[in-house]
């Protein structure tokens, strides 16, 4: 699978992430935000009966983290999920992991990220997603 050309995954991670913390949030917010957006971003090639399947892996466990009233958070969790469908439609990277580094002195608070990413078939993304999921059931 071809990734040649495509943009910075952290850099469109980061442009999505941005909102949902703000520029104040501490790394831990920063954190449970990330594992939001790189679920979304991982939500985003599947059809919706895939998508429900998937998002208690993928999502819930992570939005148990934040208070949402009026379903602010959801909303925006939809949202990200539906620009990775339509604008990111052609990328086949799915999100392993993703990393927080200090960036600059000790006594900055920037964090630098590096995601990492393969290119695969959403197929082949589901079957580990699910064979995870239930080994986890099993536990």
């Amino acid at each position: 699978m071809e990734t040649v050309g495509l943009p910075k995954l952290s850099a469109i991670i980061t442009e999505l992430a941005l909102p949902l913390y703000g520029k104040d949030a501490s790394e831990g917010e920063m954190k449970s935000v990330l594992n939001i957006v790189c679920g979304c971003w991982n939500l985003g090639p599947f059809s919706e009966d895939d998508r429900a399947k998937l998002r208690p892996l993928l999502i819930a466990p992570w939005l148990d983290h934040f208070v949402d009233p009026g379903g602010k958070l959801k909303e925006e969790v939809d949202r990200i999920i539906q620009v990775r469908a339509t604008d990111h439609v052609h990328d086949p990277r799915f999100i392993l992991n993703y990393k927080l580094e200090p960036f600059g002195d000790e006594r900055s608070d920037k964090r630098l990220l590096q995601i990492v990413s393969f290119p695969m078939p959403p197929t082949d993304f589901k079957s580990a997603a699910m064979k995870n999921l239930s080994s986890a059931m099993e536990a």
